[in-house]
């Protein structure tokens, strides 16, 4: 594994605490399904940034006032008020406070192998940012167990709790969102389910559906937070998670199964996306 990197910038305050081991023989506990590292606020500074790769930690933060941006994987996101973003330890991540008004964030970073199964159940993988106003509540009492438990393991499964709930109203109010999809980009996602097995191809589905190209883009990424590719990709990954995790296929065999070119190309994008190899997720069975 490549060597960690990260770099940052504060000019001005941030309030940090960090969580200690009672017995650092628990440091890599199973027993433990949350392992904060620490919990924050970072106040208004225009010159506030952190780049981050290879980072085996979760991170995630809420923006209570001003604004700023997110570069995860090379994709830009404009992060403002009452916005949330889950930072998966796969992401290459770069971001920082708008010069003009910075925000004010509150945040918690965490060691945890349950919580990767908590995004899959909920199907939050993919989530970068959201608007979300009420992720605020649920990143403040994770920032309050700081005033209650100070060790690690004490704090573990109240954390869990809290993270658990805020996955659950998250995945509440994107279902609720997708209940709002326009039935001609359902009907569009529908037809890409069918074809998996097969290469996208956006002009023919933008003809199926009597639309433009852009108007098809458009309204996935508006809806589905991704593009018709990415989301075919995403339903391809998922299925071959599935059949990983379950069976005893050799993988080119799952390669042929989920519509990839072969074993290769699977593992490349399967990493991407979770992290860990295909053959570290049997590992784990």
């Amino acid at each position: 594994m490549k060597d960690k990197y990260f770099t940052f910038k504060i000019e001005r305050s941030e309030d940090l605490t960090y969580f200690n081991y009672r017995d650092n023989d628990n440091m890599d506990s199973p027993l433990f399904p949350i392992h904060i590292e620490s919990v924050g606020k970072t106040f208004p500074d225009p010159q506030y940034c952190i780049k981050r790769a290879n980072w085996d930690i979760y991170t995630i933060e809420f923006v209570v006032s001003g604004q700023g941006y997110l570069i995860v994987d090379g994709v830009n996101h404009h992060v403002k008020k009452g916005d949330l973003y889950i930072l998966n330890k796969k992401n290459v991540q770069h971001y920082g406070a708008d010069r003009d008004d910075p925000y004010e964030k509150i945040w918690i970073n965490f060691r945890s192998d349950t919580f990767d199964y908590l995004l899959k159940i909920f199907n939050l993988e993919d989530v970068h940012v959201i608007h979300f106003p009420e992720g605020e509540y649920f990143l403040s009492q994770l920032y309050e167990l700081k005033n209650s438990y100070f060790c690690v393991e004490d704090a573990s499964f109240p954390a869990l709790n809290i993270l658990f709930n805020l996955l659950f109203e998250i995945s509440k109010q994107q279902k609720e969102q997708a209940d709002n999809v326009p039935p001609l980009i359902k009907k569009a996602a529908e037809y890409i389910d069918t074809k998996l097995m097969e290469p996208i191809n956006v002009a023919e589905i933008a003809k199926e559906m009597n639309i433009s190209q852009p108007s098809l883009i458009n309204s996935f990424k508006k809806y589905y937070k991704k593009t018709p590719y990415d989301y075919q990709l995403s339903k391809r990954l998922n299925n071959a998670y599935a059949y990983i995790k379950t069976s005893n296929k050799p993988l080119s065999e799952i390669a042929d199964i989920c519509g990839f070119y072969d074993a290769f190309s699977l593992s490349k994008a399967f990493k991407k996306k979770y992290g860990v190899s295909p053959k570290e997720v049997r590992g784990k069975r």
